[in-house]
This record gives structure tokens, sequence and C-alpha cells, in this order.
């Protein structure tokens, strides 16, 4: 049965969005959606000696009341991009996969970047690729989905890829969802309860819910398996 996942294009995603990704047979970027300040669609969490730390990527928000997520722009007055590339080096360089990612975000820093939809887009699919995910990806913005509530969207895109079942993360983000909708139209709800894995991190104590590139840059091949492994039990990568 044809499974389609869909979600907002975050910049450089925790392991679940990956997961979920995987577990799609195609997965749709959200692109037409309402942006939220308060979201990761502009920021995400790594791991430092002081413990998780935010890098974030400025936006133009003042004054230009409710934006879609493509018509965001990075604010380009802020030097994030020297920002985010120092500290993904300062707290990164001594990991064992690290020079393996390196280049492409080097390469992706070096770049102006306009709008965050078109950053993180790139990015996402750099990674999926990384981690050996395959399958359609597609914005929800070349879809032609009509006006309608988050679960009527969801049911379009289910309706116009093909797709006989919607794969659902679990939490507060569940609560738009109407669940009888689905089964109107013959469309599957399930949810993916995420077991996140634990891996090898440098300074201390292990944190979760940090970016993708935490595990990408600690584990290197191995987070593929971890990405995509079957919801069964806890995971634990022993020590490489």
């Amino acid at each position: 049965m044809p499974t389609l996942g869909a979600h907002q294009p975050n910049y450089i995603p925790w392991s679940g969005y990956f997961n979920k990704m995987a577990l799609s047979d195609c997965f749709v970027l959200a692109d037409d959606v309402q942006y939220s300040t308060q979201g990761y669609t502009n920021r995400t969490r790594i791991k430092t000696a002081q413990g998780a730390q935010w890098l974030t990527v400025p936006v133009l928000t003042k004054g230009r009341g409710l934006q879609l997520i493509r018509e965001v722009r990075i604010d380009a007055s802020r030097n994030w991009r020297r920002k985010h590339w120092k500290a993904l080096c300062r707290n990164y360089a001594a990991a064992p996969y690290f020079d393996l990612y390196a280049g492409f975000f080097d390469n992706l820093y070096r770049r102006e970047w306009h709008f965050l939809a078109d950053l993180n887009i790139h990015i996402i699919g750099h990674l999926r690729r990384a981690l050996g995910i395959e399958g359609p990806l597609c914005l929800s913005s070349e879809l032609n989905i009509p006006p309608c509530d988050a679960t009527g969207r969801i049911v379009q895109m289910a309706e116009k890829t093909g797709c006989a079942r919607y794969i659902s993360g679990r939490g507060g983000s569940t609560s738009y969802l109407r669940e009888g909708a689905f089964r109107e139209v013959g469309i599957e709800l399930q949810y993916n309860d995420f077991m996140h894995p634990v891996y090898p991190q440098r300074f201390g104590e292990f944190i979760s819910g940090l970016s993708v590139l935490d595990l990408l840059f600690n584990c290197g091949e191995a987070a593929a398996q971890q990405v995509c492994r079957p919801r069964e039990a806890d995971i634990v990568l022993e020590q490489l």
C-alpha cells in the first residue's frame, strides 16, 4: 500500500524527520503552509561542550504579516552563514565522520541564500541521499491543492500522489487530524512512534532530538541504518 509522508521543510531536521521520510513511498514538503516563528523551519539544535545549542537562520517577519513558508526571506544583513559553519566546525571537527559530510556544508554556507524554503529543501535533498532514502520528494505548492483545512490538504496530497496510507508523527501536532475524514475516502491513517536511536556522542551524556547532523558526523553510514530501522525496540548503537 503506497504510503504518504508530509512535513514542513525544516532547517537541518532531526532523525525522526528522516525516519518518517524513509517509511514513506512519497514525501511531500509542505512549503505553502503558514510559517510559524515557534517551529523548526528556521532553526535546529546541535551539541556543544555546554549542552544543546540552537542554530537559527534569521528571517524577515516584521511588518510582513502572515507568510507562507515559501515566501519567507532570509535576513541577509545578519552573518548567520559564517556563524553556523564555525559552530559545526568547532563542535564536530573531531567527530569520526565530520570530513565525510563537511564539504557539502562548507559550500552551502559560502553561497548566498534568499529564501528559507530554498535553503531547507536543498539541505533536505542532500541529507536524504546521504541516508540512502529513496522515493519521490515533491512540494505541496506543486500539487495545486485548493484552500481547505489541514486534514483536507493531506487527503488531497494522498489522492494526487496515488497513496492509500498517510503516516503521521505523534505528539501535539496530531490534534489537527480528523480521523473520520480519512476513513470516508478510504485512506488509512498510521502513526509513527519513532524510537530515537542512542549512539556515541561527544561531550558527555547523550542528548536526543538534535539535528540529524549529530548522528551523521558521529556515526557515518551507520546513521542510515538507524534512521531507516523498523520500529521494533529501542535502538542502541555500540561504540564504533
